[in-house]
Parts: structure tokens; C-alpha cells; sequence
């Protein structure tokens, strides 16, 4: 792991550190600091098993996105999203762009 989608530069995780997160199976997820201490998600997602990072906060409202569900989106390129646990926000894991999606729960309209 090097770069988040914006360029910023990550703390590199150690070989014994991917190791325990992939033993977690599919999804695997961990909040790690950056070198200027921002809180990032890393996930392991996708029928591919990419690894991505985000930031650790929505930022719709802040909220955290550690318990969020990962999914994937059918129409969408690159389609492994995380989905804000408060307000049912899609992040897409590759860029952390919000991702309007017309299959979401209609409750979630925040």
C-alpha cells in the first residue's frame, strides 16, 4: 500500500500486517494514521481483491465509516463501495467519491 486516491501518502503496512488483515477474509478492513496523522480506512474489497483507502470519515457528515458495509454497485465502473452506517451515503473505494446510486434504499435519503 502507498497512495489514497487524492495522491497523499500513506504509512507503508508491514508484510505481518497484511498478512492478519487478510486472514479476516473478504472485506478486511482496518483504520490506520497517515504520516500527517489522518485517520484512513484500508479495505480489501471487490471479486478482485483490491486493496483501497479512504478516509476513515464520511464526508457528508463525519460520521465513521469502520462499520460500514462494503458492496458493490452493478452499473457502477469499479463498483466496490462502502456505505455510511448513519446516513447511507455510497463511497466508492477506488476514488472516495460519493456515488449517487438510483438502487439504494429509499429511507436513505439524506
Amino acid at each position: 500500500l502507498g497512495l489514497m486516491a487524492d495522491g497523499s501518502l500513506l504509512r507503508v503496512l508491514t508484510s505481518e500486517q497484511v498478512a492478519a488483515l487478510e486472514a479476516q477474509g473478504p472485506n478486511c478492513r482496518a483504520t490506520i494514521k497517515s504520516r500527517t496523522g489522518r485517520e484512513l480506512l484500508v479495505v480489501r474489497a471487490g471479486a478482485e481483491g483490491r486493496w483501497h483507502c479512504v478516509d476513515a470519515l464520511c464526508h457528508h457528515m463525519g460520521a465513521p465509516l469502520t462499520d460500514g458495509e462494503v458492496v458493490q454497485l452493478p452499473d457502477v465502473e469499479d463498483a466496490a463501495c462502502i456505505v455510511c452506517p448513519q446516513h447511507g451515503r455510497y463511497i466508492h473505494l477506488a476514488t472516495g467519491e460519493h456515488v449517487e446510486y438510483a438502487g439504494r434504499d429509499p429511507q436513505d435519503r439524506h
